[in-house]
């Protein structure tokens, strides 16, 4: 068992207490999440070269219940890294849409398309 920490203001922590979390909530389906999502980008940042994060955002608000308990909810966030959109330059219409073809430029002889 490890030793407890203490935090600044002189109070034990249990270093194992959010560990132990991890594995009851719930039924230790956040800890498959959390490592399904670490996958995911890993994978991506080696795939693409860049930048993944994973967030482990967890919400704690009291009961109206007078026996103290608390009710926890836990969010998962990944956000893999992605290959780069292209650049592609469009021309807008006279109608409001956009076109890969300039409107101000004659259309050479055998270039029209159907």
């Amino acid at each position: 068992m490890t030793p407890p920490l203490v935090t600044r203001d002189g109070q034990a922590i249990d270093p194992e207490a959010f560990a132990g979390f991890l594995a009851e909530y719930p039924k230790g389906q956040l800890g498959l999440e959390l490592s399904e999502a670490l996958a995911e980008c890993i994978a991506a940042t080696q795939l693409y070269g860049k930048p993944s994060s994973l967030t482990l955002a967890i919400n704690i608000g009291p009961t109206k219940s007078m026996f103290g308990e608390l009710i926890v909810q836990a969010k998962v966030t990944g956000k893999p890294a992605r290959p780069a959109s292209p650049e592609v330059t469009f021309f807008p219409t006279p109608s409001g849409g956009l076109s890969r073809r300039d409107p101000n430029q004659a259309q050479l002889p055998g270039t029209e398309t159907a």
